[in-house]
Parts: structure tokens; sequence; C-alpha cells
């Protein structure tokens, strides 16, 4: 990540006091004097010139201003996503130099946002000595305190520093790999009115990533039991509440206590009618989960016990504990016009009592109440209603003793916050083999590490084509295996079979993963994209323009790109052109934009296929013709003939690499 250097913290020479919200930064090379002593004056003094050589390249790299150096630095960031990415690129040179220098380089870093005061010291005074700029407040020692617990290697962070930079975090250089975020609990720091809770973030190898250890300046909150106690009769007395609050201590607070628990209640009808209520009364039942994909990741109340609470006012922090629901889902049936009906959802966090999520989905008030049910469970995509509020819950790290489901909710969350990229994928992954470790046939755990092997085919720059296949193969297997009547089983093992060019397979698959004449959502895109690869365009345009019609917009981009690959196979490249744009603005990646420089030159407008080419050479480095048939091809005839006359001499018109 690289910055600009700031200047709006850049006061008049007049000595004017300002006042700016900063990241603080204070770095200190641990053991300098014992380095002196060791080295003597001259050695030691050579390495600590390089020492703050690149502490100061990486200061520049990330917009920082240098205010004052010792033996370390005090620095002043405009974000602290720069402060961080400073940091980490500070302690990953520092150890290389150690090992370059055979001598232990370590530093102690401490991050901390909060308002300074600020003024510039007149030219005169500097040109005598003095710093060019002057930094003072409370949040000047609370940065030092943080610097001065650190571990050698290590860096901390206060809690709005660390909310911040986390929030951040994709804009960190890729080398930042395996990236681990802990919070270390409160601690007590001399001169400090108020105790702080204290986060680190560290690379495995170069970070201590463990607790630091109580100094006379700064010591970890103890909870009351475990400090010594005046009378021991009275310890004894409080000896079980002392276990309890033991195990819920205040210090495990790098993972939720459970995984996430819905009630779904009981659905109400606006105007009471029967045939209302009986549609209410069904789409209660279908989105209770027990059925679901999501059923062994989320657990669901009952709904016997939910339906006590039909036609009841609810209060939903009473109404959470009651039933040991994290969250509620409730709604309601609405008539708006003599052939339209409506749905409202809300979903409530039961222990704030506030929505996370709300939206409402109009249907035609046509067929039985099944046939409306169907309509409007196809329209509401829960699944990505409930990883979208459940996410947040698991963003930080699990604790030693997480559950499957817990450590499957944090690796969907890392996943979740960095769409569409490998690392994310490939970080993901470490999570889902722990909880495959626990549970070898979990299947929320597999299906999982199946998602980040496609992420890997779909957008790593050389993939091992090979590899990905055989393991998307296994994983597939093993998950119809155990849970062979769930749906989405059977559409991953549907696209294993389709990229491993096993056609006839794929569409036995796809018949098992609930396919029919009126399909519709992602069975009937992966089964477009079959009847691509087997040569029938048509057949594919028509399924993606009846999947597109019910599902939400990343997923209709999807279906917008098999629409387009249909188009571009029949010639029809205006149509081409408008579904693959389409599916850049829901859901952009490097496939469209090929598809879309093909397009573009086709129509003779070479400078908008130059455009597209550079987007898709941007999103996938090196990406050729030879790419694209490797991850795409079919050796069926007419999808051949099809594709060289269409989508590869257009690619070859508008110069696209070969190789």
């Amino acid at each position: 990540m690289n910055a600009e250097p700031s200047t709006t913290d850049r006061k008049s020479h007049d000595g004017t006091i300002g006042t700016v919200l900063r990241t603080l930064v204070l770095c200190d090379l641990a053991d300098s004097t014992t380095l002196v002593e060791r080295l003597g004056d001259k050695t030691a003094a050579e390495l600590i010139r390089r020492h703050d050589r690149l502490a100061r390249v990486a200061v520049q790299r990330h917009g920082g201003r240098e205010i004052d150096k010792t033996d370390g630095f005090l620095l002043l960031f405009e974000r602290p996503i720069e402060a961080v990415a400073f940091a980490l690129e500070y302690q990953r040179g520092l150890r290389a130099l150690a090992e370059e220098a055979k001598q232990p380089l370590s530093a102690r870093v401490g991050i901390h946002v909060g308002e300074v005061l600020v003024w510039d010291n007149v030219p005169a005074d500097v040109v005598r000595g003095a710093k060019p700029m002057e930094v003072e407040g409370l949040a000047k020692p609370v940065a030092a305190r943080l610097m001065g617990l650190a571990l050698p290697g290590q860096i901390l962070l206060s809690a709005v520093a660390q909310t911040l930079a986390q929030r951040g975090e994709r804009e960190l250089d890729p080398r930042a790999g395996g990236l681990r975020w802990l919070a270390h609990g409160r601690y007590h720091f001399k001169g400090v009115p108020e105790p702080l809770m204290v986060y680190e973030v560290g690379e495995p190898g170069i970070a201590p990533l463990r607790a630091p250890h109580d100094s006379p300046k700064a010591w970890r909150t103890k909870p009351w039991w475990r400090r010594p106690a005046p009378v021991a009769a009275a310890m004894s007395a409080l000896l079980a509440i002392t276990v309890s609050l033991y195990i819920y201590g205040p210090w495990k607070t790098t993972a939720p206590s459970r995984a996430p628990v819905v009630a779904v209640l009981p659905l109400t009808a606006s105007d009471g009618s029967p045939d209302e209520q009986a549609l209410a009364d069904e789409l209660t039942r279908e989105l209770s989960g027990t059925g679901s994909t999501s059923a062994s990741l989320i657990g669901w109340v009952s709904r016997d016990l939910a339906a006590s609470y039909k036609d009841k006012p609810i209060e939903p922090r009473k109404v959470g504990r009651e039933l040991g629901a994290t969250h509620l889902l409730e709604g309601e049936i609405r008539r708006v016009d003599e052939g339209r009906v409506q749905l409202r959802l809300q979903l409530i966090d039961a222990a704030n009592g506030t929505p996370v999520w709300s939206d409402r989905f109009e249907i035609p008030k046509a067929g039985t109440t099944k046939d409306m049910t169907a309509a409007f469970v196809s329209r509401l995509a829960m699944w990505d209603v409930y990883k979208a509020a459940f996410f947040r819950r698991f963003a930080g790290p699990p604790g030693p003793n997480a559950t499957p489901a817990e450590l499957v909710w944090h690796g969907g969350a890392i996943m979740y916050s960095n769409n569409n990229t490998v690392a994310a994928a490939v970080e993901a992954r470490r999570w889902f083999d722990q909880a495959l470790r626990l549970d070898p046939n979990y299947p929320p755990a597999i299906r999982s590490r199946w998602r980040t092997l496609e992420y890997e085919f779909d957008f790593a720059p050389k993939p091992d084509v090979g590899r990905i296949l055989r393991e998307m193969d296994e994983l597939s297997f093993r998950a119809v295996s155990i849970e062979g009547t769930n749906r989405v089983n059977w559409e991953y093992r549907t696209v294993t079979l389709l990229l491993e060019r096993r056609y006839d397979a794929a569409l036995e698959a796809s018949d098992k993963a609930g396919f029919s004449s009126d399909a519709v959502g992602w069975t009937a895109i992966w089964r477009a994209r079959i009847m691509l690869q087997l040569g029938q365009p048509e057949k594919t345009i028509a399924l993606a323009d009846r999947a597109a019609s019910d599902m939400n917009s990343e997923s209709a981009g999807w279906a917008m790109l098999q629409r387009c690959a249909g188009c571009m196979a029949l010639g029809l490249y205006d149509e081409a052109i408008a579904a693959c744009e389409k599916d850049v603005a829901l859901d952009d990646w490097w496939l469209p934009h090929l598809y879309l420089v093909a397009g573009y030159a086709l129509k003779g407008n070479a400078a908008k296929a130059a455009g597209e080419e550079a987007a898709v050479l941007e999103l996938r480095p090196g990406t050729s013709i030879a790419d694209f048939k490797t991850l795409y091809w079919s050796d069926n005839p007419a999808f051949v003939q099809q594709t060289e006359a269409h989508l590869l001499t257009g690619l070859r018109k508008a110069g696209f690499p070969e190789k």
C-alpha cells in the first residue's frame, strides 16, 4: 500500500497551535544500549543508520511524517491502516536486516488514534537544532505506553486504531500473508485514567502473537476474584461465582460465545384473510431453516416453540432470552392490489433489539399457496442475508475451543470481507481445514473448502488446474456421499464435473440438484453453462434469462455472464456486450471483461476493446487465450467452431495475448 505524504498537518511558522485527529506511531529499537556495548560505537552506529534508513523509507512509502527520533521514532499518519502498513513493513525489514547482519535486532511498536496538539517551531529554532514540528496531547503517552508494553517484534494497537485498521485490511501489501489480529484484554497504563483494550497485529513467524507481560507502567486488568481477598471465608463463599465468571472471563474477546441461533416468529397477514394467513403460515414453515443448506451452521429454534408467540406483541430482548435466540426473523404478508402480494421481513439482533436487515418482496398473486411460497423463497436468498448479518459477528479470530461451526463462520467472514481474492480464499482455507480436523465429515466445512478452490480456479493468475480439480472432485464427492439429498452439494458436484469436462455426469448431477424444465437460480445457471459447453447456446440464453429473473444481484451477474457467452457463440455481439456490461456492473471480475474485449473488437471499437483488455490484465495479470482454453474449453465440435469463429476471432483482432 502506497500513500502520499500528508500535508494537512503542516502548520504555519507563526507558532499557532492546532488540534488534529491523527494516528500516532511510536517504535523503539529493543536493547539498543546492549547492542552498542556488544558491537562498539562505530559498528553499532552503522547498523543503527541502516535501521533508520529502512524505517524512513517505509514511513515515506505509507504517507507518514517523522516527528522525533531517539532510539526509535515518533510518527504521524492520516489513517490507522497506513500506520499498520508501515509497522508491518518495518518489522519485516528489521527481520531481514537482523538476518543479514547476524545480529538480534527487534523493535516494539505502539499505535493509537487520538487528538493531538501540533505546532511548527520557528525556522531560527529549527536551524539551531529544534524539531520542525512539536506534537503533544494525551494520545502521545498512550501510544508510548502501548510501545513500552509490547514485546520485542510486537505491534500493539488501541481499540480505536484496531477497529479502523482492520476495516481497511484489504489495502495492505499482499506480502502480509496470514495476517493475525489478536485481542489481549484490558490493560491499566500508568498516567492514563481508564483501562484500554489492547490488540496485536502481526505476521506468524515475525510477531510474538501472545499477550505482553505486566510491568510497573502497564498491567492487565484482573477480574476481582483473582485479586487477594481480605477474608478467605468470603472467597470460599463466592467460589461458584468465581468459576462461572472465569469461564466467561472478560479477556475472552477474540470470538463470539456461540454460533447464531435464529427464531422464525410466526408471520402475520395484514388483513387477516384465510388465504393470506395460509401463505404466511406456509412461509413461516419454509423459512424455519431446519432443512436448508445453513441448517448445521445456524441453530434454529423449533417451530412449535416459536409458534407460541403468534399474535403476541414482541419485545426482542425478552423473546430472545426466552427462546435462547441470538436473532429473530419476523414479517408480514400484505396484499398490494388484487393481482400482487407483498412480503415484508426483518432480521433483529435480540441482544439489543435493533434490525440488522430488512426488505420487501412482491410477486403475482397466482397459483396455489405452495406455488407462491416457492416464488417468494426463490427471491429471498436468505442464506445471503444470514451471511451478511453473521459474518460481522465472527470477524475476530475464534478462541482456542472454537467449534467447527465457529471456525467455518470465521473463514467465511474472511472470504466475505475480501470477495474475489485468492489471498482471502487461501487464508479462509486454513480455518476450514481446522474445522475438518475436528470433524472430517462436517458438510459446511467441506463445501466451504470447495469454495476456496473454486476461487483459486477462477481468480489465480496461473492456477494449478490439475491439483485444484482433484481436490474439488474429492470434496464434492464426499459432500454428496454424506448428504445425498442436499441440493447445494449436488450443485457443487455439477460445477466440478463441468470443469472436468465430464458433461454427461454433470447433467446427471444437475438433475439431482433439482433441475427441471422450470428451474431457476443457480441450478439453471450451471445447466446453462453445460449447454454452452455442449454447443447449444440457444438453450444457454433461455436458461440464463430465466435464472436472472429470480435472483439477487450477484447471482444475476452470473446469469448475465452465461447470456453473454451464449450470445457471443451465436454472433449476437450487441446482445453479448449488453449482457456482459450488466455482469460487470453487478459482479466485476475478469471473465466478462474478456468477452467484452472480443465483442468491442468485432464491432470495430478498438478503443473500448483496449480498455477492456487493460481491465482483464489488471484483474488477472498475465491472462492469455491459452489460459482461457485451459480453464473453460470443451472438445465438443460445435463449441469449438462457435468459440473459434467469434470469441477467439475477436480476441485475436484486438491483439490479445495468445500465450
